[in-house]
């Protein structure tokens, strides 16, 4: 790419730097400001690491992905909690309130019959939505990984299973770490 048409690559992406500029830093007779580095690596498409060091050992690849995994970990929780506490509460309405039961139904017009349905026929549901999106024209809209590997896609759910699992606390697990506690606190004290 020339130096003139990465100067319009760049000015598209909000950075006004022309063709000399851009010839001055490849030279290293100009400095580039932090501001300056983060929209060339995008015009370049690749991390501003990779600017700064060029490429990451294996060691330095394997940290940054496992700092990387670590904090999706974290944004992720908020989202499960989300996700658990609203589907709980649809089927905690169906359980106090059987009258609702007609409401949930599908294309079809099928309803559930107890509240006890409700969370197989979420399921079938999701199910349902991903046939229809991979058969249809919006693959790419799921936000689906591609993995070919049978058995890692197997770990990933069930770490995923097992990370949600987490997230939820039941009175006597509860009671179980509580009295752990007031244990460790009375040994403390005596």
């Amino acid at each position: 790419m020339s130096q003139r048409a990465f100067a319009t690559r760049l000015e598209q992406l909000g950075l006004d730097l022309d063709a000399s500029a851009i010839s001055r830093i490849e030279q290293g007779k100009r400095a580039v400001k932090l501001s300056e580095a983060d929209i060339i690596a995008d015009a370049l498409d690749v991390d501003l690491s990779f600017m700064t060091q060029g490429e990451k050992t294996p060691p330095q690849e394997l940290r940054s992905a496992r700092r990387f995994a670590e904090q999706a970990r974290r944004e992720l929780a908020e989202p499960i909690q989300r996700f658990m506490i609203s589907y709980g509460h649809v089927a905690e309405l169906l359980r106090e309130n059987p009258d609702l039961l007609p409401l949930v139904m599908d294309k079809t017009g099928s309803t559930i019959s107890s509240a006890d349905e409700y969370f197989p026929w979420v399921k079938g549901r999701i199910s349902e939505l991903r046939e229809e999106t991979l058969g249809g024209e919006h693959f790419d809209d799921i936000g689906s990984i591609y993995l070919d590997d049978e058995r890692e896609v197997a770990d990933l759910i069930d770490l995923l299973g097992h990370y949600a699992r987490s997230l939820v606390i039941l009175p006597k697990e509860l009671e179980h770490y509580q009295g752990k506690r007031d244990d460790g606190e009375r040994q403390e004290e005596g």
